[in-house]
């Protein structure tokens, strides 16, 4: 297998895939932007490395998010509201960037 690409497969859409050695596009998935997919080919062609930083992220912040829902720490959410949500926002942000950088996966 080749490399992953994107090609323009429409007027705004970006299509992420490859080439099997015979010349069949495969494709991954889609993406409004041309820097969306530029950023999945990226981490697609990304070093084995790099995505086992990113899967070990993705799994420090999915510990994180199930210690909160087991502890159902809801007092504290009830009592001081604005203080639990912004200590919450870094973590919901990376938890998005690594589910992004990670395809949803």
């Amino acid at each position: 297998m080749s490399g992953y690409v994107y090609i323009r497969t429409e007027h705004s859409l970006w299509t992420v895939g490859f080439y099997t050695p015979d010349g069949v596009w495969k494709p991954e998935s889609d993406h409004d932007s041309k820097e969306e997919a530029a950023k999945r080919v990226h981490w697609l062609n990304g070093t084995e490395k790099e995505r086992d930083e990113a899967g070990a992220e993705a799994k420090r912040l999915k510990e994180i998010l199930q210690g909160l829902v087991k502890n159902r720490n809801w007092a504290m959410v009830s009592e001081k509201p604005t203080f639990y949500f912004e200590q919450m926002q870094p973590f919901w942000r990376q938890a998005e960037q690594a589910l992004k950088e990670g395809g949803g996966k």
